[in-house]
């Protein structure tokens, strides 16, 4: 599903500032990504996150929605 240059925001119920996200790099083998995230004030950083799985299950439930 979620692939480099993926871009997806927060979705779930009640988000007043969701958080966009842009995936910089995918490791399928050790279920981990690396994603660019931007607040609504601009403010950018760069975070690891070892749930991939978990992350693209999010998109199913409504956590996340692709842009």
């Amino acid at each position: 599903m979620l692939e480099v240059g993926s871009k997806f925001i927060q979705a779930w119920i009640g988000c007043k500032n969701p958080i966009s996200f842009e995936v910089l790099e995918i490791n399928r083998e050790k279920n981990s990504l690396k994603v660019e995230c931007t607040n609504t004030e601009g403010h950018k950083w760069i975070e690891d996150w070892n749930d991939l799985d978990t992350t693209e299950v999010s998109f199913e439930i409504g956590d996340y929605r692709m842009l």
